[in-house]
């Protein structure tokens, strides 16, 4: 049996088939590490971007809290200013309120009203002052009242009564307060006793604390 022996060519082929097997997996291998390498790059330079967008996101978020906060609380000071303001002018009204009824009762310091006078058909201040004056000194002659006592003289209300309502009030604003009151104390009984009533001119605030 013959050995086959190897021939020196044969091991050359060999050789360098092994040794260029190998630098293409080492070539290979380095070009896979160079693509991982830049992936890994990409996605550490992705990763910062991340980071820098969520930071970013952080403070605005924070940026916005605190100016919701800023916000919220003027929105409290305006409403407390909106509130004082309003209890402000609350009072201020009442004052008013209260300066106007005080003027007004000034003004009508001297009147009295006088309920039940019949109805005459004239409503001038000339046909009610006579017709007060006769009443007063009909059930008040002592007195002797005249034209000059009384400054004003007038009906409430513009429009006459119709059949069976009673007549209008008629107010009256005497010259001197002593008259007033000289009907208020002495005279009020005897008026009524001719069917007419006469109370002080109330204003609104007074009638409704009565």
């Amino acid at each position: 049996m013959e050995d086959t022996q190897p021939q020196d060519g044969d091991d050359a082929s060999a050789t360098g088939s092994s040794s260029t097997g190998k630098d293409c997996t080492i070539q290979d291998l380095m070009q896979v590490l160079v693509v991982v390498q830049r992936d890994v790059s990409t996605i550490l330079r992705d990763n910062d971007t991340i980071r820098q967008e969520l930071h970013s996101l952080r403070d605005d978020n924070s940026s916005r809290k605190q100016h919701n906060m800023l916000l919220s609380k003027r929105l409290d000071e305006l409403q407390k200013e909106l509130e004082t303001l309003d209890r402000d002018s609350t009072l201020a009204m009442e004052m008013l309120d209260r300066q106007i009824d005080l003027q007004e009762q000034s003004s009508r310091r001297n009147n009295l009203r006088f309920f039940n006078v019949a109805e005459t058909g004239k409503d001038s201040y000339t046909a009610c002052a006579e017709q007060i004056l006769d009443l007063l000194n009909h059930v008040y002659p002592e007195r002797g009242w005249c034209r000059n006592d009384i400054e004003r003289c007038h009906r409430i209300w513009n429009r006459q009564p119709k059949g069976g309502q009673n007549p209008r009030q008629v107010v009256v604003k005497f010259l001197h307060g002593s008259d007033k009151m000289a009907i208020l104390t002495t005279g009020k009984d005897k008026l009524w006793e001719h069917g007419v009533k006469v109370a002080g001119d109330l204003t609104k605030s007074q009638a409704e604390t009565i």
